[in-house]
């Protein structure tokens, strides 16, 4: 389940990355507004579960469109302008959602984390076990998406070169507007799922986004197959970790994780050897 999530959460990241090489701080916090909404839309509107993750899907999206438009068209092409603005950008939604909501941790309801499975040995709640097929239908449709479809050439021929694919008659753009908002699309899915099972709170976001880009170094800058293998490895290290009784030591061993990966194989599970600029 750890996995699924870091693995959904970490595939924006990938997907920005791939395509601008830009390095956005402000992912987790897009995570963190997502589940903000979510509650709001259900404890105060009374809207239902799957409405609502509905909304906040085309929320993070548009949330992730303006984002770009406000944070990194202006410093395309600038090495550290995209990152040191995300910077910003994150320190602002955190404290923009500590004055909306306060610092008191919230927990989004839904009747899907009362009702438990048992099977022999096994024994998880829906909400659970809704994360893992959700996870991979959404992984099997980006990958779809990317390698089967008329966007997705263009997003990978946008990844390559922007300026030749404009000139073969793409909307580099139009491609980049559509990315970002995908993106949004893939970090509002763990922001609804997970909300019912963890605290929703004002910093929540800081750690989901070093989590992310664990993933992403321990996988490759850019590489969808290795950000979902070193999401399930760094997702199952983590439960094996808490499960002997070491809860507190998860986030160092998750970092212990990312720096043997450094040491070991720099460029990750399925990078490439080759010289650039960190």
């Amino acid at each position: 389940m750890i996995g699924s999530t870091y693995v959904l959460l970490a595939l924006g990241v990938t997907l920005i990355y791939g395509l601008l090489n830009i390095i956005n701080f402000a992912h987790g916090e897009i995570f963190m507004l997502g589940a903000y909404f979510a509650f709001v839309c259900v404890t105060m509107w009374g809207l239902s579960y799957w409405l609502t993750a509905v909304l906040v899907m085309v929320m993070c999206g548009i949330l992730y469109v303006i984002l770009d438009f406000v944070a990194f068209k202006k410093v395309r092409g600038f090495e550290l302008g995209p990152l040191i603005t995300s910077i910003g950008v994150s320190i602002f939604l955190q404290n923009l959602a500590l004055i909306l909501f306060g610092g008191d941790p919230r927990q989004l309801p839904t009747p899907y984390a009362d009702i438990i499975l048992d099977y022999g040995l096994l024994s998880f709640s829906v909400q659970r076990f809704l994360i893992i097929p959700v996870a991979l239908v959404t992984i099997i449709g980006l990958y779809v998406m990317i390698e089967k479809t008329t966007i997705g050439r263009a997003i990978r021929a946008v990844s390559q070169d922007r300026q030749v694919a404009s000139l073969m008659g793409i909307n580099a753009t139009s491609v980049i507007m559509f990315t970002f908002a995908i993106a949004g699309v893939l970090v509002a899915i763990p922001s609804v799922l997970v909300s019912p099972l963890f605290y929703i709170f004002p910093l929540m976001g800081v750690t989901l986004t070093l989590k992310a880009y664990i993933i992403v170094v321990m996988g490759g800058f850019g590489n969808m197959l290795g950000t979902i293998l070193a999401g399930m490895i760094l997702g199952i290290t983590e439960s094996m970790v808490a499960g002997l009784g070491a809860s507190r030591w998860i986030d160092a061993v998750s970092f212990g994780v990312l720096v043997a990966f450094l040491l070991v194989r720099p460029y990750g599970i399925i990078g490439e050897r080759r010289e650039e600029n960190v």
